[in-house]
């Protein structure tokens, strides 16, 4: 019986300990806590926005988004992702420079493409491209693990077709492109859309 209570008076000490850590970051004014936070390496604040609603909720807003890019700019917390062929799959590994560690990153189930290339990058999000099936392809955020399947309303078969991604700065917005040479005429097809507070595009 002593042996029950003392386990449930630990096991409330430590909720308690829990709901006063998560009250005590939402009670920081929003300028110290997105400041603060901005100043994490994209690994540290992905691992804490999964410990609180609050850290979930402000790692998604498009401010600190942009915060935290313009400052990982300026430090040291940079990542290098690299894409290893296999047989079977393909996989993607990231480098910390800080640390020069190599790690895996776990591709969703979701994402269905065993064999893929990255059609570019832009401020860690990636644009893969089904080498098994051209014309498909997805955005992936491999530090949020969030990805979204781009539409595309274009095939060209046995033409020469290139693809691009990247960020434009005045608009704000992910871009990716498509150009095709059909009957020596080029055709291009861009748009964007919304991605979990990143600005992204469908071909």
């Amino acid at each position: 019986m002593d042996y029950i209570n003392e386990g449930q008076m630990k096991k409330a000490k430590n909720q308690n300990e829990k709901d006063e850590s998560i009250n005590g970051f939402d009670r920081l004014p929003y300028e110290i806590a997105t400041d603060t936070l901005s100043r994490f390496p994209i690994t540290s604040l992905v691992q804490l926005s999964y410990s609180c609603r609050s850290l979930n909720s402000l790692s998604r807003d498009p401010d600190f988004v942009s915060l935290h890019m313009s400052k990982s700019s300026t430090n040291e917390s940079e990542c290098v992702i690299l894409h290893s062929v296999y047989p079977l799959q393909d996989q993607l590994r990231f480098i910390c420079l800080s640390d020069l560690k190599v790690r895996k990153i776990n591709i969703p189930v979701a994402i269905s493409m065993p064999k893929f290339e990255i059609i570019g990058s832009s401020n860690g999000l990636l644009c893969l491209g089904d080498s098994l099936f051209p014309g498909s392809f997805c955005l992936y955020n491999p530090f949020r693990r969030g990805h979204l399947e781009i539409p595309n309303n274009f095939v060209f078969r046995d033409k020469f077709v290139v693809y691009g991604f990247g960020f434009h700065p005045i608009t704000n917005d992910y871009k990716a492109i498509m150009i095709a040479n059909r009957d020596k005429t080029y055709y291009d097809e861009t748009g964007h859309r919304s991605y979990s507070g990143w600005l992204v595009s469908d071909v």
